[in-house]
């Protein structure tokens, strides 16, 4: 294991989530969505990381997700939503080891959030929208593919 992969774990074993909240949520649907069957339509899904602000105790990040349905270039359906979370930790670590943190541990963990919203704005906004799947992630070093095939 590098030092970069023994920092990150470190990082890992010190924080924990103190809190998640839903901080905004956007949704817009055009009258032409109607006119089409929801595999003709080209889909995105944007995760983006708005805000990261850390001090020695703790570390706040804000982070959206778009999912957008266009045909052609014309967008249809968009959703946007957004989070904040809240982790403590002991000690500061440095940027590289935070923002490694935010797309390995926060973009899973707002995941299941981010499909039920969308699943609920689908309902009610009879749009169609199938259950987003599941995130799979693979291991990133030989020592966590070790691990888990033990």
């Amino acid at each position: 294991m590098n030092s970069q992969e023994e920092k990150f774990n470190c990082f890992i074993e010190e924080t924990e989530l103190e809190g998640m909240r839903l901080t905004g949520s956007e949704f817009l649907k055009k009258p032409e969505f109607d006119d089409y069957e929801f595999n003709e339509l080209k889909k995105s899904l944007i995760y983006n990381v708005e805000q990261i602000v850390a001090d020695d105790e703790a570390i706040f990040i804000h982070v959206c997700w778009v999912l957008t349905l266009k045909k052609g270039n014309k967008v249809l359906t968009k959703i946007k939503v957004c989070y904040e979370l809240a982790y403590s930790m002991s000690e500061h670590f440095d940027d590289d080891v935070a923002t490694h943190f935010v797309y390995r541990v926060v973009k899973p963990t707002t995941y299941p959030y981010l499909r039920q919203k969308i699943n609920r704005i689908s309902e009610d906004a009879y749009l169609g929208i199938p259950p987003l799947p599941m995130l799979k992630f693979l291991p990133t070093n030989s020592h966590a593919k070790e691990v888990i095939e033990n």
